[in-house]
C-alpha cells in the first residue's frame, strides 16, 4: 500500500465499514472519504489522529505504512531481536483488555518453567480466580 488513501481503505473494508459509516464517525462526508481514498485530498492532522484511533493503527502506520518503534530505556542496554520488536510493536496496539490476556498468558507459561520465582504478578490477579488446571486429555480430568 503506497498511499495513506489506500491504507484507509484497506482499515475501513477490513472492518467492514461503508465510507457513510466512517464519514458519519468522522464527521465528514462520503465524498471526504472518497477522495482520501483515491488520493485526491489527504487527511488533515485532526483527522489522521482520529483514524488511527478508530482503526486502532498507529499515525506513524496511516502516513507512511511502516511502524515506528521509539527505542525504549531498556533496548538501548539489551538489543531486541526481530521477534522482540515484532511482539512489542503488536502488543502496543492492543485494547487493554487484550494486553491483560497476551501478559497473563505470557505470566503463566514463565512460573510454569520458573516455579520458584516470584519476580512477576499476573495482570488480571483481579479476574483471575486462580491459575489455569492442566488437564488430561485423555480422560478430561484435571491434572
Amino acid at each position: 500500500m503506497q498511499s495513506i488513501g489506500e491504507r484507509i481503505r484497506f482499515k475501513r473494508t477490513t472492518y467492514k465499514m461503508s465510507m457513510q459509516a466512517l464519514a458519519d464517525i468522522l464527521g465528514k462526508s462520503k465524498g471526504n472519504i472518497s477522495e482520501y481514498e483515491k488520493g485526491k485530498y489527504e487527511p488533515s492532522a485532526q483527522t489522521i489522529i482520529a483514524l488511527s484511533r478508530i482503526f486502532n493503527v498507529s499515525t506513524d502506520w496511516l502516513l507512511t505504512g511502516e511502524e515506528h518503534v521509539k527505542e525504549s530505556f531498556i533496548s538501548t542496554f539489551v538489543p531486541l531481536s526481530k521477534r522482540e520488536t515484532d511482539l512489542l510493536t503488536m502488543f502496543r496496539q492492543l485494547d487493554e483488555r487484550d494486553k491483560t490476556d497476551v501478559y497473563d498468558n505470557i505470566y503463566y507459561k514463565y512460573r510454569r518453567n520458573h516455579k520458584d520465582s516470584c519476580l512477576y504478578e499476573p495482570a488480571g490477579s483481579d479476574r483471575i480466580a486462580e491459575e489455569p488446571a492442566e488437564y488430561d486429555i485423555s480422560s478430561h480430568k484435571k491434572v
